[in-house]
């Protein structure tokens, strides 16, 4: 049982606002963003000199907007000032089992990647001192979080106490590009095959991904050896604001289990996740660049942030007196806001990191992410802890939410002013009883140490009249409902017994049914084997028939061709070609055939294949093109095992089969046939052919 933290209290994500210093291409460039570090208050706008030239031009100078937050930092705030300021508190709560959340938001080129891993990928494993002071939040945070887990396990293994503690941590690393969420941590994929699909699962307050890599890491190390991998498999491009922008959003979940083995065989489990995502940068296609794939990229970046801010603005107007006003988050426009669904208004604690940029150009995008910073900083989140108990600690918990449940249901009662109470709870004891913390037992009654015991009614003084008459109303209430109740079985017995013997009665006709059916079956047994066998007979004499007729029918077609078709110079080429001025499925033309002289192979062999062909060419033209793909594969087999696999026949059945394949849309298959007929045909120089072939061949390609 998972008990949620009796202190818990709804509290608001806190938000930190991060001004990155001015990059080499802005040098020149005014600042509009002004940082109160002390007061935390953001101030932006357009710089008095800049407004006084912006009037003198015609234009009119916009007043500076303050915004207070969590947190402002400023450019020259160092990366562990800003870990020790923001983050660290979050990693304790994490340990404590509370579920958390590091989330990094702002325009393309602001400094979010920076922020969350620093300077690149692979200083997520310090190289050196130096690049170690630049790591971001991500390595910092692994580090004090194996740490204060192994502090505890050394602690545990030091004591005399037979108590024990070990851990279990797990790391799942995925990006969402497009609308498409992929797996930066699986196995290498064998060409050819297909990535596994990953599914969203929403539960009560979180959500789940099905199917994502979970990786066990045993240190620090090792995490970062996981989070590099990652990063190298992200999907990053170069615009013109940004030579390394990312071009998804990336989220890293570490999985956390703690197990405190106590004395006597019980034992606590804390369960937590703590996530850090990366989300893409919004931004301009006019200010980017953008063409093509980066242009379509930056479009499904800009629609899930949108999603994602009609998600906050939309938890933001929710009253927290009235948490459940009925008011709509649309959570399932967009996988973004899905999987954040626990981050934003769920039972996380949330930090949100917004980067903006100090250049006055880009005035425009930093007081949009400021504005959205405002709006998430209202929304509240009810975070509460995971903690697992066993043995007695379990049992004390839920006798603990026993009673507050009926300590709830008496305060309701008492609230309605029942008079039969006698000794009974102080209003204050009941309170405390309602909300799982215990109670002081005095003389039969109960109060919370700091509440007094209210003095027993005593039913001789004044209103005992009136307790009497009420328990005697009572008590003739109670007569009558008994009385009710009693007719009420006894009328449910007497249709108990009607139903066993209409039970009874079907029971026996069913017998009799299956007798009559056994000995039916037993007598038609022989006559049914008999009418198998005859029938299996008929078929196989109508396929031979058939095939006969074929046979024959091809037999008569090639007497009645003239010698002249079978000339020397003809032997050995294909012997199918189209007319332009009919179609077989958008991919041929009428079908004209001229067999091959054939040698000394074996005839029976050959008059059926070319029985199967011949039939094969007949449910073409009929439009059955399931149907002669067997046809067709046969006789290929028979024709390759007669005259090797460079044989003008072959040829042709591989052409067959492959306009087949393309008319029932197998686009691949077909183009792997007709190239295959066409490396023939070109061997034996069959101009035209070779000219029927690439003219299906084009046609195949458009129509795919």
């Amino acid at each position: 049982m998972t008990n949620a933290d009796p202190s818990s209290s709804v509290e608001g994500i806190r938000v930190a606002v991060r001004v990155r210093p001015f990059l080499p291409q802005e040098l020149g460039s005014s600042s509009c963003v002004d940082v109160n570090g002390p007061a935390n208050q953001i101030s932006i706008g357009h710089s008095d000199k800049s407004s006084r030239n912006l009037t003198e031009n015609g234009g009119r100078g916009k007043p500076k907007k303050s915004f207070t937050f969590d947190h402002a930092l400023s450019g020259s705030t160092p990366q562990h000032a800003v870990y020790d300021s923001c983050v660290s508190a979050l990693v304790a709560s994490c340990l404590e089992g509370y579920n958390a959340t590091a989330l990094a938001y702002g325009q393309t080129g602001a400094g979010k990647s920076y922020t969350i891993l620093g300077p690149s990928a692979a200083s997520a494993v310090g190289i050196d001192d130096e690049v170690s002071r630049e790591v971001g939040i991500i390595p910092r945070a692994l580090g004090d979080l194996f740490a204060a887990l192994e502090k505890s396990k050394a602690s545990s293994a030091a004591s005399e106490s037979a108590a024990s503690f070990d851990y279990n941590v797990k790391l799942q690393f995925l990006e969402l590009y497009g609308e498409e969420i992929r797996d930066l941590l699986a196995a290498t994929r064998v060409p050819g095959t297909k990535p596994a699909k990953l599914m969203i699962r929403d539960t009560k307050a979180d959500c789940e991904v099905l199917g994502a890599t979970s990786v066990h890491v045993k240190s620090a190390e090792d995490a970062l050896l996981c989070l590099t991998r990652g990063m190298l498999r992200r999907v990053t491009g170069a615009t013109a604001m940004n030579a390394e922008s990312s071009r998804s959003h990336a989220i890293m979940t570490v999985l956390i289990e703690q197990t405190q083995h106590q004395d006597g065989g019980e034992k606590t489990v804390i369960t937590s996740k703590f996530n850090f995502v990366d989300l893409a940068g919004s931004e301009r296609a006019k200010r980017t660049g953008a063409k093509g794939t980066r242009l379509k990229e930056g479009i499904d970046i800009n629609k899930g942030l949108l999603v994602l801010g009609n998600v906050i603005s939309a938890l933001a107007a929710i009253d927290p007196n009235k948490p459940k006003s009925g008011k709509f988050v649309p959570f399932r426009d967009s996988k973004l806001t899905r999987i954040l669904r626990g981050s934003l208004g769920g039972n996380h604690k949330t930090l949100l990191f917004v980067c903006v940029s100090p250049s006055s150009k880009n005035l425009d995008e930093s007081l949009n992410a400021l504005r959205y910073a405002n709006r998430a900083k209202n929304i509240k989140n009810a975070a509460t802890k995971h903690v697992e108990d066993s043995g007695s600690a379990k049992l004390i918990a839920e006798l603990k939410g026993q009673v507050g449940a009926l300590a709830a249901e008496l305060l309701r009662i008492r609230n309605g002013g029942d008079p039969t109470s006698g000794k009974a709870f102080s209003l204050d004891a009941l309170q405390q009883l309602s909300k799982g913390h215990s109670a002081v037992v005095e003389n039969g009654a109960a109060r919370p140490s700091n509440a007094l015991l209210l003095p027993p009614q005593d039913s001789t003084k004044e209103g005992g009249e009136t307790r009497d008459s009420f328990s005697t109303c009572k008590g003739n209430a109670v007569t009558e409902d008994a009385s009710k109740l009693r007719e009420a079985l006894n009328s449910a017995e007497s249709n108990l017994v009607t139903t066993e013997e209409k039970l009874l009665e079907m029971t026996r006709e069913r017998d009799e049914l299956l007798k009559r059916l056994d000995d039916n079956g037993a007598a038609d047994a022989a006559g049914t084997a008999t009418t198998a066998t005859t029938n299996t007979m008929l078929k196989e004499d109508a396929l031979v028939s058939i095939v006969e007729r074929i046979i024959f029918y091809q037999r008569e077609m090639e007497e009645e061709m003239s010698l002249e078709e079978w000339s020397d110079e003809d032997d050995d080429q294909s012997s199918i070609t189209f007319d332009e001025n009919d179609n077989v499925a958008s991919f041929g033309g009428e079908l004209i055939r001229r067999g091959p002289r054939r040698g000394n192979e074996d005839t029976h062999a050959l008059d059926v294949a070319s029985g199967l062909y011949s039939t094969g060419l007949f449910l073409v033209e009929s439009q059955s093109y399931q149907d002669s793909l067997p046809c067709f594969q046969v006789a290929l087999e028979i024709r390759r095992e007669q005259f090797g696999w460079d044989d003008a026949g072959v040829g042709d059945v591989l052409y067959m089969e492959g306009l087949v394949r393309a008319c029932i849309r197998d686009h691949d298959r077909a183009l792997i046939l007709l190239y295959d007929a066409l490396r023939i045909r070109k061997n034996l120089a069959d101009d035209r052919n070779i000219a029927a072939t690439l003219r299906t061949i084009g046609d195949l390609h458009v129509s795919k």
